[in-house]
């Protein structure tokens, strides 16, 4: 059984390593993506930014439902 502060931490452990490895995949856009035009590393890099955030919205939606929660509910 989990408790509810390692479903954050579980959730930032999993997108953490995404977040620091597009840092380099999008400065060095051209070296990792040979076949895509290197005028698009400002928008893979913005979808991707909002990617990895989206995957850490049901853990906030979670966290803050179980946080409102009353113990008797």
């Amino acid at each position: 059984m989990q408790t509810r502060g390692e479903l954050p931490l579980a959730s930032v452990a999993l997108v953490l390593p995404g977040f620091l490895l597009e840092v380099f995949s999008t400065l060095y856009f051209r070296a990792f993506f040979l076949n895509l035009d290197p005028a698009g590393a400002a928008t893979f890099g913005a979808l991707m930014l909002w990617g990895y955030g989206l995957a850490l919205v049901p853990t906030l939606a979670i966290t803050y439902r179980a946080s409102r929660m009353t113990p008797g509910q």
